[in-house]
Order: structure tokens, then C-alpha cells, then sequence
């Protein structure tokens, strides 16, 4: 009303960053935060309500490569089986994608990214006009599939054409699936190129949740290894979050998550005593109130 311009925060991890980025150094790392906020999205025109979100999501900052791409997926899937949602995870990846379109200008750029989360095949070909036209298919063939890390491995093993840069990104994918298929065989993990993420700031893994009977996704993450470094720390970062709004549908009023009133009363007849006594059953690992 004054003319001030306001701006209302629709994601969580910007904000992290910064805050991150200035409060730590290198040593600290790796470093694990978690966090819980409301953001507001312009998704729906008739109920202004239904734009605000209860974001809820995890970061794992300085940590970079493999074993930190699986440790948080592997978080994912277990946050997933605790509040025993149903839905499939989706792996894509950023890095394959600006590996494919490395010369590519920024409207072409912008074109291919609409074709391949579209999943508009002779687009993508199309827009590959620089490629032999058998490799423009067979990479077309990788931005469309969805399926198990057995049935990705069939596909990829048929590319043919593919640069040093694009068939390391595409195998790094089978590498993370034969991993999370050799802890857990029924995972919910589907390889899935055509998931190259909404945020500009991802590059490397990127991964959405769907379930049924839900229009979107409910969860989405990634690796942003440069994200940090904008505000002063260089650190290797991957993450995820989830709109809590979308699939407590799903979780209901289950006793799991009641709190518990177990704590017992700690000792002593002055405070001083009871809040040594509390402090020493704490190291303990007890839970003590005063």
C-alpha cells in the first residue's frame, strides 16, 4: 500500500544457502540441516489458500560425489517408509542435460528444456539438428525413458554416439540405482531423464516424488554444487524438500508420531542439584525435566 515492493519466498533452499553460506567455513563441513517453513506459491487462482505450502526438507552441505548423492536419497526413502507414503521416486539428472546442449545457445537451451519435460520426442530430435540422426534418436530414446535400473542399463547399452561427458552423466544414474537396488530391491527408484529440474541452480542429480491421485510432485531435490559459493562458501551441496500439504492425506493421526511424555523428574533438593543430576542423566542419553 506504501509502494514498497514485497517479495513472498516460494523456496526455502535460497534462503538456507545464504544463511549457510555466511555463518560457516570450510572446516565445519560436511554439515546436515534440516528445516521446516511456509512458502507461498501462485498455483491456484481460485483458492488463494491453496498457494501456501508447508515445506519441510534436508540439506547435506560439503559433501559432494557419490556418497552423498546416496545418502540422501537414501534419506528420502526412509523419511518416505517412516510416514508410510506411497509414491516413486524419479532420477534425472542436470549434468546430463548440459552435457547434451554444452554448445548450445541460451534459446536453444531453453527449447530442449521444454521438449524434454514435455517429453516431446521429434522435438528433441529436431533440436539435436547438430547430431547424426541416429544418436539425436538414441538420446531422445534416454530424455524419454522411465523405468528400473535393469531396463536403463538394456537402453543405454543400445546408445550409440554418445560423447565422454554424456555417457559418464547417463552411466553415473545406473551407478546410484544398482547401489540403492543391492540395499533395498524394492525400491522405488525409477531412472528418469526427462526429470532435469525446475531450479536454474541444480547441477547434478535431480529427483521428484509422484504418487497417485496428485496432480504434481510432492517432493523434489538435487545436487547445486555452486549454489554456495555465491555467498561465500565453496561447498558440494545436495538436498530435498516436500509440500507437507500434499500427502498428510496419506499419513493420518497415527500414534508414531504423538510425543512422548517419558521424561522423568531429576533428583535433588536445591535446583543446583536437580539440574547436575539432570545434566548427568542427559550424558546418559535420558530424557530429564526439572
Amino acid at each position: 500500500r506504501e509502494g514498497d515492493l514485497l517479495m513472498l519466498r516460494s523456496d526455502i533452499t535460497l534462503f538456507l544457502a545464504k544463511q549457510v553460506g555466511i555463518a560457516l567455513r570450510k572446516e565445519d563441513l560436511p554439515v546436515r540441516v534440516c528445516y521446516s517453513d511456509v512458502v507461498l506459491r501462485h498455483q491456484n487462482e481460485e483458492d488463494i489458500s491453496s498457494n501456501e505450502f508447508f515445506q519441510v526438507g534436508a540439506e547435506l552441505i560439503g559433501k559432494p560425489g557419490k556418497d552423498g548423492d546416496l545418502e540422501i536419497l537414501l534419506l528420502v526413502l526412509k523419511t518416505l517408509e517412516t510416514l508410510e507414503v506411497p509414491g516413486r521416486i524419479h532420477l534425472g539428472s542436470r549434468a546430463f542435460f548440459h552435457a547434451v546442449t554444452g554448445d548450445f545457445h541460451g534459446k536453444e537451451r531453453t527449447a530442449l528444456m521444454k521438449a524434454v519435460c514435455s517429453r516431446d520426442r521429434e522435438s528433441i530430435i529436431s533440436l539435436l539438428k547438430s547430431r547424426e540422426k541416429e544418436t539425436a534418436e538414441h538420446i531422445a530414446d534416454l530424455f524419454l525413458f522411465i523405468g528400473t535400473g535393469a531396463e536403463y542399463a538394456s537402453i543405454l547399452d543400445g546408445t550409440r554416439g554418445l560423447t565422454g561427458q554424456e555417457e559418464e552423466e547417463a552411466r553415473y544414474l545406473l551407478s546410484l540405482s544398482e547401489v540403492l537396488t543391492r540395499l533395498d530391491p524394492s525400491s522405488p527408484i525409477r531412472i528418469d531423464l526427462s526429470e532435469i529440474g525446475s531450479q536454474p541452480y541444480y547441477t547434478g542429480i535431480v529427483f521428484q516424488g509422484y504418487m497417485e491421485n496428485i496432480d504434481s510432485a510432492f517432493l523434489s531435490g538435487g545436487r547445486y554444487d555452486d549454489l554456495m559459493h555465491r555467498f561465500g562458501l565453496t561447498a558440494e551441496s545436495v538436498g530435498f524438500s516436500f509440500f507437507l500439504r500434499k500427502i498428510e492425506h496419506c499419513i493420518g493421526a497415527s500414534e508414531r508420531f504423538a510425543i512422548k511424555h517419558d521424561a522423568i523428574r531429576a533428583d535433588g533438593d536445591t535446583f543446583i542439584d536437580r539440574y547436575r543430576n539432570a545434566e548427568e542423566a542427559r550424558r546418559k542419553g535420558k530424557r530429564v525435566i526439572l
